[in-house]
C-alpha cells in the first residue's frame, strides 16, 4: 500500500459500518408488525437474501466482469452507453432510491416523537401539521447535505467516522461497561442481579445475557470493553482526519 493510499484506507472501516447502519427502517417495521407476522420474518429474510438478492448480485457482478473485464466500473449500468434498456434500469434505480426517502423520514419522525416530553406533545407531532413539519425539515436538511457533499462515498465516510463508529463500537462498549460496573458494585452476582437487570428467563432455552462468573472473566470483559471503545475512537479519528484531508 502506497503512502498516498494509506489515508484513504482508514475511511474504509467507517464506510462499512455505516453501510450496515443504513437499514434503520428495520426497527420501525419490527415495531409495526403483528405477532403472527413476526414469526415469519426470519423465513422472509432468508428467502430475500439467499433466494433473490445474492443470486442477482452474483449474476450482475459476474456478467459485468465477463463483458468488460478489469475495466468494469463500480456501477455496471454506467458502462452501457446509448442503451435504452440500461437507461430505463438507471431511471428505475433512481426512482427506487427516491421512494426510500419516505421510509427514512418516517423512521426519523417516529424516533423524534418518542423523545417528546409529554403525551400532548406527542399527539401534536403525530397530527397532520406535525408530520408535515417534521417531514419538510428532514427533506430540506437532506437536500442541503446532498448539495454540500459531492458524493455518496463522502457522506458514508463522514457518517461512518462519527455516528457509525460511536453507535457500532463506542456506545455498546460503554453501555456494557456500565452494566458490569453496576453488577460488580452489588456483589450479589447472579442470585441478586439477573432478575432486575436482565430480561426474564424463558422456560426453555438459554438466558438472554450471560454475566461473568469469575474474577478472570470479569477482568477480560472489562479489557474487551476498553479495547472496543478505544479502538472505535482510534478508527473513527483516523478516518475523520483522512476525510478532512481528502
Amino acid at each position: 500500500m502506497s503512502q498516498q493510499e494509506l489515508p484513504l484506507f482508514w475511511q474504509g472501516p467507517p464506510v462499512l459500518l455505516m453501510s450496515f447502519l443504513c437499514h434503520t427502517t428495520v426497527l420501525q417495521l419490527d415495531s409495526e408488525l403483528c405477532l403472527e407476522a413476526k414469526a415469519k420474518v426470519s423465513r422472509v429474510i432468508r428467502v430475500v437474501i439467499f433466494g433473490m438478492a445474492l443470486p442477482c448480485y452474483a449474476v450482475v457482478g459476474a456478467g459485468g466482469l465477463w463483458l468488460f473485464g478489469g475495466r468494469v466500473s463500480a456501477n455496471v449500468l454506467q458502462d452501457f452507453t446509448n442503451d435504452p434498456w440500461m437507461a430505463a434500469a438507471r431511471l428505475t434505480l433512481g426512482l427506487m432510491n427516491v421512494a426510500k426517502l419516505a421510509t427514512a423520514v418516517i423512521t426519523l419522525r417516529e424516533a423524534l416523537v418518542s423523545l417528546a416530553p409529554s403525551s400532548r406533545a406527542r399527539k401534536r407531532l403525530r397530527s397532520f401539521e406535525g408530520r408535515l413539519l417534521m417531514g419538510s425539515v428532514a427533506l430540506v436538511l437532506g437536500a442541503l447535505a446532498a448539495y454540500a457533499i459531492p458524493s455518496l462515498t463522502a457522506v458514508l465516510s463522514l457518517l461512518g467516522c462519527t455516528v457509525g463508529v460511536l453507535f457500532s463500537l463506542c456506545l455498546p462498549a460503554a453501555l456494557y461497561a456500565m452494566l458490569l460496573r453496576r453488577v460488580s458494585r452489588t456483589r450479589g452476582y447472579k442470585r441478586d442481579l439477573e432478575a432486575p437487570l436482565l430480561a426474564p428467563q424463558r422456560e426453555t432455552g438459554p438466558p438472554p445475557v450471560s454475566l461473568p462468573s469469575s474474577d478472570v472473566e470479569w477482568t477480560l470483559q472489562w479489557l474487551l470493553c476498553a479495547a472496543v471503545f478505544t479502538g472505535g475512537l482510534f478508527v473513527g479519528g483516523l478516518g475523520l482526519m483522512s476525510w478532512v484531508r481528502d
